[in-house]
């Protein structure tokens, strides 16, 4: 097997766990996140045990051979699912800005188009 052949084997099974490790992530952020209202504003929970549930998914993917993977691929894995998650929300964040700054401007150009009326 050639390195090229290899790298997109392993390539492909990790982004392949990469999403369902962000699967499972966001199912039991949702679960602990409904269950308990204030563990939102946990700091705790937001800055530790939050970005440290994919890298423990992964580890144990890896340690348990899901996906015939060693436990140094589940890491990687899970960082990658973290990593991206970050990218994806940091898009999806650029774009609900641009909406509303659009929404805005087609607002005041509809504002501005609207005729005086000269008797008011």
């Amino acid at each position: 097997m050639d390195f090229i052949s290899t790298f997109q084997q392993i390539f492909g099974q990790i982004a392949t766990i990469a999403l369902v490790i962000g699967i499972l992530t966001y199912i039991i952020r949702s679960a602990v996140e409904k269950i308990g209202s204030r563990v939102k504003q946990n700091k705790v929970w937001v800055e530790i045990v939050l970005p440290s549930i994919p890298f423990l998914i992964g580890f144990i993917f890896g340690y348990f051979h899901v996906y015939k993977l060693s436990w140094e691929l589940g890491v990687i894995a899970g960082f990658a699912s973290s990593y991206l998650f970050r990218v994806f929300k940091s898009y999806l964040v650029v774009a609900e800005k641009k909406l509303e700054k659009d929404e805005e401007e087609a607002v005041k150009e509809a504002d501005s188009t609207k005729p005086v009326d000269p008797k008011v």
